[in-house]
């Protein structure tokens, strides 16, 4: 139906791309110094980061809200969705901006941070009219 790429913020280069240049520098040094011990898991952690940097969206289903950042994945139940609120938190979650929406639905919490915030929330609303929404301030 609809996809909503993250939001990206200085913030989530920092934490998700600087680590990863790090680790790739670490295996170029390992493949220098023929310490092969070190490259494969390396260069999966860095294949991860940077799927995740590059395959983190929202996507409207037909009956549920699709999450996905990078290998991970959640599928939330438009019924299911209780509230949505404006938050900082710094709670790991599949949102590369600090500035994210925390939507409350019967398993529990989940952040993300999608690009076009208000028309991504009306379509939620769409979905399902009876979603409490406050975001008139920040956490």
């Amino acid at each position: 139906m609809c996809r909503f790429r993250s939001k990206r913020d200085p913030l989530s280069y920092l934490f998700l791309l600087l680590p990863t240049l790090v680790v790739l520098s670490i295996v170029i040094l390992s493949v220098i110094r023929h310490n092969w011990s070190l490259v494969i898991p390396l260069l999966i952690v860095s294949g991860i980061s940077f799927w995740i940097w590059t395959a983190t969206y929202y996507e409207f289903l037909q009956d549920e809200l699709l999450v996905k950042a990078g290998p991970f994945k959640w599928k939330i139940s438009y019924q299911s969705i209780k509230r949505v609120r404006r938050t900082k938190s710094l709670l790991s979650s599949p949102a590369l901006s600090i500035n994210r929406l925390e939507i409350s639905h019967t398993k529990g919490i989940i952040l993300i941070s999608p690009e076009k915030e208000l028309e991504f929330i009306s379509l939620l609303m769409k979905q399902n009219p009876e979603i409490l929404i406050e975001i008139d301030g920040s956490e």
